[in-house]
């Protein structure tokens, strides 16, 4: 029976590669795609994924200037140039400095259920999995999100920015804090933060990332060293 359900998983996420789906069943089938995809475990999302073409988050730009940003400010900051106080500014007008204001300011109009619910699962899959699962868990859910029928423009792009800095943001303080033997570590404060979250907390760090989330980060530097 598990093969059979794991068989029909795959076969329902990939058949929307080639046809649409009828308008009235979107919405119940795209939370059924995710419902699944985040309830996988590590073994399975390797096993039946691994090697699947994914369609790219169209917003890569955001992941990579993000990494640039934060390397710009930790390089400084570890040789101990930026003062406590000023680093949460440091931070914020670094991420601002690298992007456009429409990747960096975005409208919080027409919200759906659906949207938050996806920005739920993000930070579900940040809090429960190891950094592995969750990167393998969130390019599906960006697979999802990239090719729903469902989803407006705005909608979409609110999700896939969020998602391509939250990403960029979780990898850069993982690669810092493995070798960390303090009680708690930046990526275990950020994480904590993030869990911490309630959804409309969570409803408007989407619209201005970079100061929520350059906050955040700055704030677990201090609260862990």
């Amino acid at each position: 029976m598990k093969k059979i359900a794991i068989l029909f998983t795959i076969i329902l996420l990939c058949n929307y590669c080639t046809k649409k789906q009828d308008a009235a069943t979107e919405d119940t089938s795209l939370l059924m795609r995710l419902n699944q995809v985040t309830t996988l475990n590590k073994t399975d999302l390797y096993t039946n994924y691994s090697g699947k073409c994914l369609t790219t988050n169209p917003f890569s730009i955001v992941s990579e200037k993000v990494t640039e940003a934060f390397s710009e400010f930790h390089k400084p900051f570890a040789a101990g140039q930026i003062k406590h106080d000023n680093l949460k500014n440091n931070l914020i007008n670094t991420l601002y400095a690298k992007l456009p204001e429409e990747l960096t300011q975005l409208s919080q109009k027409g919200y759906t259920e659906i949207e938050g619910k996806i920005y739920s699962l993000i930070s579900e899959s940040l809090a429960n999995d190891d950094y592995e699962t969750y990167m393998i868990r969130i390019l599906l859910i960006e697979d999802l999100v990239v090719n729903s029928y469902l989803l407006n423009e705005s909608s979409k792009n609110r999700i896939l920015i969020y998602s391509a800095a939250l990403k960029s943001i979780t990898t850069f303080i993982h690669g810092v804090s493995i070798q960390s033997k303090l009680a708690e570590t930046w990526e275990e404060c950020f994480i904590r933060k993030q869990r911490d979250m309630g959804f409309f907390e969570s409803l408007a760090c989407v619209a201005s990332w970079p100061i929520c989330l350059g906050a955040m980060a700055a704030d677990c530097i201090i609260e862990t060293m």
